[in-house]
C-alpha cells in the first residue's frame, strides 16, 4: 500500500505542512519521495521499493496506484519494450501527457493520483471508478490540501478537526446512511468514486469536478442464454480475480458464500497455475465444538466443503478479549458500525494481499430484485405473469401490492414498513418504543441537530437498484475502512468483484438474466462446475447460528472494560456530547439483560463514534 499527500498554496505562499502530513501517513511507511515546486508539494509513504512520485514533460505525479493490465496501456501509449519495467505511477503520467484529463477514461485498475501540469498551471486529481482507493480533501482560500488517508488532510496547516454535526446526526440516529463527499470532519471532503477534480493554482477556488464513469450509459446486451451469459461471467471473474494476486503473500477471506468462494477457488487455483501453495483462508466462523450441533451443520459446512476441495488452510477469526476496545481507538477517523476484520490474524501467517468477496450482491451475483417492477412499468403484462408464476407467487395477490409500492416506497414488499404491517406490530407500543430507544443519539444534540437530508427513496426497476446500490457510497466507505485497517498490519485489500471491466459486464446483461428461480440465478450458472454444489445451490444468506453466537458473547464479555474505559478520568472523551451518556452505561452495566437480548448494533454504533485515542 501506498499513501501519498500534498499542499496547494496561492502565488507566493509557503508550501509548508508537507512533513507533518507525510508523519500521519506513517501506517503506509516510511517517507519514500518529496517533490516541491514555488507553490505545490507533493510527498508520498510507502513500503521499500515502491516509487509513487514521477516526473516527465514538465508534470509532476503522486500516485497510489495499481494497474490491472499495465502492458496494454504501454502498448497503446506506444511505449517501447525496455519501458516494461516502469511504474504504475509513470504509466499514469505518460497516459496523461497523451490524452490530458480524459486519460482516467483508459485507466484499468484501482488508483488515486494527482498531477501537476505545470505548463497549464493546474492540479489534477481523480480516483477510480469504484472507489477502492480513498482521496479525500481540504480547500480553503489558503491552500488545497489532499492525502489518501483522511488523518493526512487533517494534519496539513490550517485544516480544523471540527465536527460535521450534520453528518454526525446522521450517523447516530441511521447509520446505515451513506455519504458520498462528506466525512465526520467538516473542513475535510472526500472525491466521490469515479469523479476527477482540477485546482487552478492562480485561484484555489472554486473547484472543478467531473464525473467520468457513467455506468447508466453502457449499453445493455440483448439475446443470449444463459450458459452464454454465465460463461462470459465466470471469465471476467477469473480475470479480474488474476490480475489482483502479485504484490506478495495471497490470502483470502471466506464466508461459506457465493461470493467469497468464487473468488477462493480461481485464486487457489490460479497460484497453483503459477507454480504456488494455495492461499490461508480466513472466515469468521468459529471453530465447530466437537460434536458438530446439529444447525451448525449447513453454514460451517459450506466453509469446510470449499475448502476441502481446494486444499485450503481455514483460519478463524474470533474476537478476544481486549480486541474491541483496541480497534476502538484505532478508528479515529473513520468510525463504523461493526467491522472486526481479519488483517491482524492474516499479517500475522505473512499475508501481504487479502482477497476479498465484498461488492458481489451488488451487482455481480444480483438477486434480479425489480425485475417484477420493471415488467409492470414496461407495461409487459405477460411476461410479468410469467415472472411471478416462475417464482411460486400469484399475480392476483403481487400486483396491488406492487401498484401500491408505486404510490409509496415504504409499501413496497420487502421494506420494514410492509413486513412489520404484515406482522401486526405496526402500531404496538413495544415497536415505537423499540424505535424510538434504539439509537444511543444524546437527547439535546437532536433536538438541536442541523435537520438530515430525505434519503432517495430506493428505484423500483431492477437495472436502477443495481446502479442505485453502486452509487451509495457504502462500498466505497467499507473499502475505506479496510484501507485502514490493512495499512496498519502492513497488508492490502483487495477486491476483485468490483473490477470495473467485470462490473461493466454485469450491467451490460439484460436485467432477466439475473433471474430465476434460484436466486442470483446469472452468478450460479457462472459457477456450477467450479463450486460444491452445497455452496453452488444453497440460498441461505445468513451466517451459520456459531457466528452471531460467537460475536454476541465476545462483544458481552468485554462490556465491563467498556464501561471502565468510558468512566476513566484520566480518558476525558471529546465527542461524549453527542451520545446518550447515561443510556450508554446503563447498557454497558445490564450484562445479563444483553445475553437475554442481545443488541449489540446500538450499543456499538455509539461506542465507534466515541474518541477512544487516549484510553
Amino acid at each position: 500500500m501506498t499513501g501519498i499527500c500534498g499542499l496547494a498554496v496561492r502565488p507566493g505562499g509557503p508550501a509548508e505542512g508537507l512533513p507533518a502530513m507525510l508523519d500521519a501517513l506513517a501506517d503506509y511507511g516510511a517517507a519514500v519521495g518529496r517533490w516541491r515546486s514555488d507553490f505545490v508539494a507533493l510527498g508520498a509513504a510507502a513500503s521499500e521499493g515502491a516509487t509513487p512520485l514521477a516526473e516527465a514533460g514538465g508534470l509532476c505525479i503522486a500516485a497510489d496506484a495499481r494497474l490491472d493490465d499495465p502492458a496494454q496501456l504501454r502498448e497503446a501509449l506506444g511505449l517501447r519494450s525496455q519501458d516494461g519495467g516502469a511504474a504504475d505511477a509513470a504509466l499514469i503520467l505518460q497516459a496523461y501527457l497523451r490524452w490530458g484529463p480524459a486519460c482516467v477514461e483508459r485507466l484499468y485498475g484501482d488508483f488515486a493520483f494527482v498531477v501537476w501540469d505545470a505548463p497549464r498551471r493546474r492540479l489534477f486529481c481523480a480516483r477510480d471508478a469504484l472507489g477502492a482507493r480513498p482521496f479525500y480533501y481540504a480547500l480553503n482560500a489558503q491552500r488545497f490540501a489532499f492525502a489518501t488517508a483522511l488523518e493526512g488532510v487533517l494534519a496539513a496547516p490550517g485544516v480544523g478537526d471540527e465536527l460535521d454535526e450534520r453528518r454526525v446526526s446522521a450517523f447516530l440516529a441511521s447509520p446505515w446512511r451513506s455519504f458520498r463527499r462528506r466525512t465526520f470532519f467538516r473542513e475535510a471532503l472526500r472525491l466521490a468514486p469515479g469523479h476527477s477534480l482540477t485546482v487552478e493554482a492562480g485561484r484555489l477556488r472554486p473547484v472543478r469536478q467531473r464525473r467520468w464513469w457513467r455506468p447508466e450509459n453502457l449499453p445493455t446486451a440483448r439475446g443470449g442464454s444463459a450458459e452464454e451469459h454465465g460463461e462470459g461471467l465466470l471469465g471476467e471473474i477469473d480475470r479480474a480475480v488474476r490480475v489482483r494476486l502479485g504484490g506478495g503473500p495471497v490470502g483470502v477471506e471466506l464466508s461459506g458464500g457465493l461470493d467469497s468462494s468464487a473468488v477462493a477457488v480461481l485464486a487457489s487455483r490460479e497460484l497453483r497455475r503459477r507454480g504456488l501453495a494455495p492461499p490461508p483462508a480466513f472466515t469468521g466462523c468459529p471453530p465447530p465444538p466437537a460434536p458438530m450441533p446439529p444447525e451448525w451443520a449447513e453454514g460451517y459446512g459450506r466453509v469446510r466443503s470449499v475448502a476441502e476441495q481446494e486444499g485450503l488452510r481455514l483460519f478463524h477469526h474470533t474476537q478476544a478479549p481486549g480486541d474491541l476496545l483496541r480497534q476502538l481507538s484505532e478508528d479515529h477517523c473513520l468510525p463504523s458500525a461493526g467491522a472486526g476484520y481479519p488483517a491482524s490474524l492474516a499479517a500475522g501467517e505473512g499475508v501481504r494481499v487479502l482477497l476479498s468477496g465484498l461488492g458481489g450482491d451488488e451487482c455481480v451475483s444480483n438477486t434480479g430484485a425489480g425485475q417484477d417492477f420493471s415488467l409492470l412499468l414496461g407495461g409487459r403484462w405477460p411476461s410479468l405473469v410469467a415472472h411471478l408464476r416462475r417464482h411460486g407467487l400469484r399475480p392476483s395477490r403481487e400486483v396491488p401490492k406492487m401498484l401500491a409500492g408505486l404510490l409509496h416506497p415504504g409499501l413496497v414488499p420487502g421494506s420494514r414498513f410492509w413486513r412489520l404491517l404484515r406482522e401486526g406490530r405496526l402500531w404496538s407500543a413495544s415497536e415505537r418504543s423499540y424505535l424510538r430507544n434504539r439509537w444511543l443519539i444524546d437527547p439535546q444534540f437532536a433536538r438541536r441537530a442541523p435537520p438530515m437530508a430525505a434519503a432517495a427513496p430506493r428505484p423500483l426497476s431492477a437495472r436502477r437498484r443495481q446502479l442505485h446500490r453502486l452509487r451509495h457510497g457504502h462500498l466505497s466507505g467499507r473499502m475505506e475502512r479496510e484501507i485502514a485497517q490493512g495499512a496498519r498490519f502492513g497488508l492490502e485489500y483487495r477486491h476483485p468483484l468490483l473490477d470495473r471491466r467485470l462490473v461493466e459486464f454485469a450491467l451490460g446483461r439484460p436485467p432477466e438474466a439475473f433471474c430465476g428461480p434460484p436466486t442470483r440465478f446469472l452468478m450460479r450458472c457462472a459457477v456450477s462446475g467450479l463450486l460444491p454444489s452445497e455452496v453452488c445451490w444453497s440460498e441461505d444468506k445468513s451466517d451459520h447460528p456459531g457466528v452471531q453466537e460467537s460475536e454476541d458473547e465476545a462483544f458481552a464479555l468485554e462490556m465491563p472494560a467498556l464501561r471502565r474505559a468510558l468512566l476513566a478520568p484520566e480518558a476525558p472523551l471529546t465527542r461524549a456530547g453527542y451520545v446518550d451518556m447515561p443510556r450508554l452505561l446503563e447498557r454497558l452495566d445490564d450484562l445479563e439483560g444483553f445475553r437475554r437480548r442481545p443488541r449489540p448494533l446500538p450499543i456499538l454504533n455509539a461506542l465507534t463514534f466515541l474518541d477512544f485515542q487516549k484510553v
